[in-house]
Order: C-alpha cells, then structure tokens, then sequence
C-alpha cells in the first residue's frame, strides 16, 4: 500500500527510476527491520540476564567480580580492581576511607558495606567489607567490557 497525490501517480507510472528508487528503500528498510529484529532476539537472554542481576537483592564480593570480568576478557584480578576502583573515585583513598564507597559510588547504588564483628585477643574488632550490588555489577560489567576499556597491568619497570 501507498498513498500518493495524483499528479505525481502518472511521473511515478511512466519513470521507472522512480519506481526502482521506491522499491530499494522499501528492500533496504525491510533489511534493517529484519537485522534489528535478529539483534533484538540474540540480546534477549542478556538483557533477563542484566535485569535479573539488577533486580537481585543479593551482593558480590570484588573477588568475584574481578574473576567474572577477567572470565570474560578483562585482564584484571582483586588488587587491580580495587586499584583501578580507587582512581574512578568511586572507592576513598584516605588511609580511615581506604576501599570504603565514595559517597558517589554509594548515590549510584553500585555497593553495600558489610559490617561483621570479630574478637581480636579479647576486644572486639569491626570490619567493613564493600560488597557489589547487582546494579553494581551490570554497571561495571557495562563500563569494562562493552566500552572496551581494559584495565592492563603496568609495564614493568627493569
């Protein structure tokens, strides 16, 4: 189906061109719909993934974080992942800050902290752990591997 006025009706009858140009775009649009529709079908599966993850009330250690991401192609461990966290400022650097969530960090809902209470020979001691959120993990997980941003260790130095 196709609306035209009809003066152009007799121009689009007795030029060919016309018609052929017509009949392309409508081939080239039926392409991009058709490849749209295949991305669309082949993502599926990641996006239930990513918003199963986000949706989750559960956390990550960064541990786990850094083997997932070097799982999938970042050259990264826990260290360097910490490292490179504290230089995007999103975990503090002060020695009474050290790997705890910037307040930036902790607006975006990237971690949690864990508090756990231990005894250290009679006086009891509490740690914080920083723990990934799940929309902490679909962000980072979209920051380091779709970007395509790799996190490299240094150069050696002889």
């Amino acid at each position: 189906g196709m609306y035209m006025k009809s003066e152009l009706v007799e121009e689009f009858i007795l030029n060919p061109d016309t018609m052929i140009d017509v009949l392309n775009k409508y081939k080239e649009e039926k392409e991009k719909r058709i490849a749209a529709e295949d991305l669309l079908r082949l993502q599926t599966p990641k996006v239930i993934f990513a918003d199963a993850v986000t949706e989750c009330d559960g956390t990550i250690s960064m541990a786990d974080l850094a083997c997932f991401l070097n799982q999938n192609g970042v050259n990264i461990g826990q260290n360097r992942l910490y490292d490179w966290l504290r230089k995007q400022g999103y975990l503090g650097t002060r020695p009474d800050k050290h790997n705890r969530p910037t307040q930036k960090a902790m607006n975006l809902g990237l971690f949690t902290t864990k508090e756990s209470i231990f005894d250290y020979e009679g006086t009891p001691m509490i740690t914080l752990t920083t723990r990934v959120t799940g929309h902490g993990q679909v962000y980072f997980i979209n920051k380091l591997l779709n970007t395509g941003k790799k996190v490299r260790r240094k150069a050696a130095t002889a």
